[in-house]
């Protein structure tokens, strides 16, 4: 496992701690379901990107909904704080998000609804805001780097 795998699966174990269920079977086998699969489709990179951007605006007082769509049945999304709502209570599907058995690009259907169009920026600039803070616990660059995002 490289060091972004590394840092993906344990920003995602701490955010089920964060959310008091560690301690459930349930959660911890569907999450490391869920972890298992990304890693093996390759988007760590892409989930703490998309975490970077769902921080910065809820840190810029830009609002963001608890989910929407198929990233909802998400439980990483719910542990990395990119939506709200846990998808076992509500009993939703990973698979409709991200299916193991299909080889196709995760799509948060614009995680910040509206947001990023409200704040008439570019990509570069958003880059920019992101690069100078956006990200809680490692620099943006290094996810980058070890994600191959150009």
């Amino acid at each position: 496992m490289n060091e972004l795998d590394q840092y993906f699966t344990f920003k995602c174990e701490k955010g089920l701690a964060k959310r008091g269920l560690a301690d459930l079977p349930d959660y911890r086998k569907r999450l490391q379901f869920e972890i298992d699969t990304i890693l093996r489709m390759g988007y760590p990179g892409y989930f703490l990107i998309v975490q970077d951007f769902i921080n910065w605006a809820k840190n810029n007082n830009i609002y963001v909904g608890p989910g929407r769509g198929s990233a909802a049945g998400a439980l990483v999304s719910y542990c990395l704080g990119i939506t709200n709502l846990d998808p076992i209570r509500w009993n939703l599907l990973f698979e409709r998000f991200l299916n193991p058995d299909r080889m196709g690009q995760p799509d948060y259907e614009s995680a910040l609804p509206k947001a990023i169009d409200n704040t008439n920026l570019t990509t570069d600039e958003l880059l920019d805001i992101l690069e100078s803070g956006g990200n809680d616990d490692a620099r943006l660059q290094d996810i980058k780097d070890l994600s191959g995002v150009q």
